[in-house]
């Protein structure tokens, strides 16, 4: 897309979009709106720079606290040093250049985000779309992650998603504690000791994470591993539509490429999510790769199954 171009999601959805900007190596910025929220994902040369959207979004400094990278102490001299610059600097710099924080973990916040910021986009069915040619944006932890790979990890994250709605609902749902007496004493990480700090029988997720820094997706999948457990429970439950996507064909379908050129470094899908998902530290093992699939059939025999997709996803 060389010069700007719009649309609705109706017509032409996320996915659709994504991988158009990815073969035209187009660079710039894919403002994506719907009444009351937007998302926006950065391109160059094909390839997603970064992405936010307001399920994703999260405040950075109170994650890392709350994931134990970073102390109160750092954060509280970090954000101290930001007020006193002539000019605004993002705090995650900051925390990298006082020594506080490598920029691998970093980076691996700012993935995170952006696979849940695509994520968001491919549930929307309704909206519009405007692409702008050249825009950049002003983030240091580029990432250069390739359409295709963000698809298949956007379609495991809906997944993920129902499963997750399936146990507590939306995040306008309410939690509180279990009052049960007598638990076994829990290894909790401090993902979730900084949720539970918060929760009080009235706050809904959205709030927790509102409270606690987390984007919304990331607030909810700490909040079932907690319900997973028996720490918490849902008493206010709020439902919605099920989520439906079929990984394989949202990636081989939008994406135009055959099985061959699936991304090896996929994530292998899951049935259930883990209840407390976290950024991979540098020490930590690489997870194991993709079980090998069956080959898939010739085009002409997905059809059926493409036209059901393009359902789905609001085609």
């Amino acid at each position: 897309m060389e010069a700007n171009e719009s649309g609705n999601l109706e017509s032409v959805p996320t996915a659709e979009v994504l991988t158009r900007l990815a073969r035209q190596q187009s660079t710039g910025c894919l403002r994506i709106e719907r009444p009351g929220q937007t998302a926006m994902v950065w391109f160059r040369d094909g390839a997603v720079y970064t992405a936010t959207a307001p399920e994703a979004r999260s405040r950075l400094g109170d994650r890392l606290v709350g994931a134990g990278h970073i102390t109160v102490e750092q954060l509280d001299e970090t954000l101290q040093s930001q007020r006193e610059l002539p000019e605004r600097k993002r705090i995650g710099d900051l925390l990298i250049e006082h020594g506080h924080l490598d920029r691998e973990t970093m980076g691996s916040y700012v993935r995170e985000q952006t696979a849940d910021s695509v994520a968001a986009t491919l549930a929307w069915t309704e909206g519009t779309w405007a692409f702008i040619p050249g825009e950049e944006t002003a983030e240091d932890v580029p990432l250069d992650v390739s359409v295709e790979n963000l698809l298949m990890e956007g379609a495991r994250r809906l997944d993920e998603w129902a499963v997750v709605r399936d146990q507590i609902g939306t995040v306008d749902s309410v939690v509180d504690f279990v009052r049960s007496g007598g638990q076994a004493e829990l290894a909790l990480t401090p993902d979730e000791w900084s949720m539970l700090t918060q929760i009080d029988g009235q706050s809904t997720i959205a709030d927790l994470a509102a409270a606690t820094g987390y984007g919304q997706f990331e607030a909810a999948r700490i909040v079932y591993g907690l319900v997973m457990t028996g720490v918490v429970q849902v008493i206010e439950r709020v439902e919605a539509p099920p989520l439906e996507v079929d990984r394989e064909l949202l990636f081989c379908e939008f994406a135009g490429l055959d099985e061959s050129a699936q991304p090896t470094d996929s994530p292998a899908p899951t049935g259930t999510p883990s209840p407390t998902p976290r950024p991979a530290r540098e020490s930590e093992p690489a997870e194991p790769s993709s079980p090998k699939r069956e080959p898939l059939p010739p085009p002409e025999e997905r059809k059926p199954k493409r036209s059901l997709l393009r359902r789905i996803l609001g085609q």
